[in-house]
């Protein structure tokens, strides 16, 4: 009985089938005459036809089937394989590119779809300096400033054209350049910076005061957000450490109550996901996380609902758990700690429990597990050291006039209580006006208004039903005569 080829799609690949002969059969292909095999593609000795086809085309191709009888019996049959391209390219979405003048610059631009290899090009006047390759990239110095708008374009291999898009390319002075959004607006956020350049954001509040899980990673080469894993229970006025083995400890902060939590969480960058580990010793936020030569991570002071705390405790990576060690000499929360090359741990400024804002600093010894005050003190008090906002000092706030400063007592500040703005007045004494000549002796009002702070404390006044600020005001000074 002659042997007939016939074709039907397998689960994978094309898989030839052959009626009459004798079984086993053998099958091999060639291409036809003036064509070539299909790049990609494969004919297995069971007559399956597999692979990934890297390129669009026809392509004839002659396929022969043995069988097992002596003298084999064979035929063969020409078929014709028909690789359709693609999709077109998509030229992805991005922030117009931003330069800074005179500063070596580059920036990728990113398509997905199409066939291998692409072809990129530009329309408009680019700025002195940069140009434009064929593989996308915008690269050189650039010595003017100002906005140049192009179009850019990209074609496939097999001849399709992205749809084309428009962007400004900014160049500016030296100073800070817009970069692409969060796909979430938040507050009270970590931002960590992982191994391979990239950063994690990670919880936070969104624009209503709500606690949030969510996290992204943000790709400094291409300039944009990228959503990532979301943390297991959504906090803020947390901390994300990164750790020696490249993972990232998260730990502590505020739930959606406003309470101090002790959870924390381990985030992988590889599977970019978040696992649970173990509770802290102690809830606490506005604290500090330090990482440790030891590969350790010390967690010192902060704040919970028994108030401003002076303990603090280690996280062991190897282990995942927490542990107690030494106190801090004075209980602080919004202070600074500082990993010297000494391998100590240097705890500067902060707040107490009293509200006062703290000139002390002491040192923490990893090897005794202790905190020791240091000799010395700050030149000046202070808080959340790098707020790029003035904040109020003891000294400022004792030229409230006694009259309007009732004794108080210390309470924490609900999400939606920490915009309320407040008037006080205060003493101008000493204050000069914008041309520094002496203002009129005249007492003027002074209006302070709260600003943002992670963890606000407040005073409660005297039969008064909403808190007014105690810290991180801003003074606003009336129109004075000078």
């Amino acid at each position: 009985m002659p042997i007939r080829p016939s074709c039907h799609i397998a689960e994978h690949g094309f898989q030839l089938t052959v009626t009459g002969g004798t079984s086993p059969y053998s099958w091999q292909w060639a291409a036809a005459a003036g064509s070539a095999l299909p790049p990609g593609l494969t004919m297995s000795g069971v007559g399956l036809i597999d692979g990934s086809p890297t390129t669009a085309g026809s392509y004839g191709v002659v396929v022969t089937v043995y069988d097992s009888s002596t003298p084999a019996a064979q035929t063969s049959a020409n078929y014709s394989i028909m690789v359709s391209p693609p999709p077109p390219p998509q030229i992805s979405t991005v922030n117009s590119p931003s330069a800074v003048v005179n500063v070596p610059y580059s920036f990728d631009f990113i398509a997905s779809g199409g066939q291998l290899p692409l072809m990129w090009s530009e329309t408009g006047a680019l700025p002195t300096g940069l140009s434009f390759s064929s593989g996308g990239v915008l690269s050189g110095k650039p010595a003017v400033t100002g906005s140049f708008p192009i179009t850019v374009m990209v074609q496939d291999s097999a001849g399709q054209n992205a749809t084309p898009q428009n962007f400004t390319v900014q160049v500016t002075l030296h100073g800070f350049a817009m970069t692409g959004s969060m796909s979430s607006a938040r507050i009270s956020h970590t931002a960590t910076l992982l191994n391979d350049g990239t950063v994690l954001i990670a919880g936070g509040q969104d624009n209503t005061g709500t606690p949030v899980a969510n996290s992204e990673l943000y790709g400094p080469s291409s300039g944009t957000f990228a959503v990532s894993g979301a943390l297991g229970t959504p906090r803020y006025f947390h901390t994300a450490t990164l750790l020696g083995t490249g993972q990232v400890l998260v730990a502590g902060g505020d739930d959606i109550s406003g309470n101090a939590i002790a959870s924390a969480e381990l985030y992988d960058p590889a599977s970019k996901t978040f696992s649970a580990l173990s509770n802290m010793v102690s809830a606490r936020d506005s604290y500090t996380a330090t990482l440790l030569g030891n590969g350790k991570v010390l967690l010192a002071g902060g704040g919970n609902p028994n108030g401003i705390q002076a303990t603090a405790e280690l996280f062991d990576p190897s282990t995942g758990s927490f542990s107690p060690t030494g106190s801090m000499s004075a209980a602080r929360a919004a202070h600074t700690a500082t990993l010297l090359s000494s391998g100590k741990v240097l705890v500067t400024g902060g707040i107490d429990p009293n509200g006062n804002v703290l000139a002390t600093a002491e040192l923490y010894d990893p090897v005794s597990g202790t905190c020791t005050l240091t000799a010395g003190e700050m030149n000046d008090q202070r808080y959340t050291h790098t707020l790029p906002r003035c904040s109020t000092t003891q000294e400022q706030m004792r030229q409230i006039a006694p009259s309007r400063r009732p004794r108080s007592s210390i309470h924490r500040a609900a999400p939606s209580r920490q915009r309320e703005a407040w008037a006080l007045r205060a003493r101008p004494t000493g204050q000069r006006c914008s041309t520094m000549e002496p203002c009129s002796s005249k007492e003027e009002p002074t209006k302070m208004d709260l600003l943002s702070l992670p963890r606000s404390y407040m005073i409660q006044a005297p039969g008064n039903s909403r808190p007014q600020a105690v810290c991180n005001l801003r003074a606003i000074a009336t129109p004075q005569r000078c």
